[in-house]
């Protein structure tokens, strides 16, 4: 198979995944407001960080440096909030809705060939 015809695949599940995990990530989020319960919350930050590890790798495999990086600020935001550092406030919610909404424009700028620019003001 030649190069070009592996990219194009690699692009293809890359944007798969990151549309599967946008999505996702934005369930979780609409999902912490609703349900307050530590258990519950304890489980959605979970999946939030698992949203996020799954889309860095991804990211990492078919070169989008822009979401890698996003996902990997995710990541240690979401470990934060894990080790009791941080909380998952109203202010925080919106900022990683912000990062999902990034995220989706990043898969349709992809989608049309271009390259996204970087989402480092998301949790600026």
């Amino acid at each position: 198979m030649e190069k070009q015809k592996l990219v194009q695949q690699l692009m293809n599940a890359f944007l798969e995944d990151l549309h599967e995990c946008a999505g996702d990530m934005h369930r979780h989020l609409l999902s912490l407001a609703q349900y307050p319960e530590p258990p519950v919350q304890a489980m959605l930050i979970n999946e939030l960080y698992r949203a996020a590890h799954k889309m860095k790798g991804a990211a990492i495999a078919a070169q989008i440096t822009a979401v890698e990086k996003l996902c990997r600020q995710m990541q240690e935001i979401l470990n934060n909030v894990r080790d009791g550092q941080r909380t998952m406030d109203d202010e925080l919610r919106a900022q990683f809705m912000n990062a999902v909404d990034w995220l989706q424009a990043a898969e349709t700028v992809l989608r049309n060939g271009g390259v996204p620019e970087s989402g480092d003001a998301v949790f600026a």
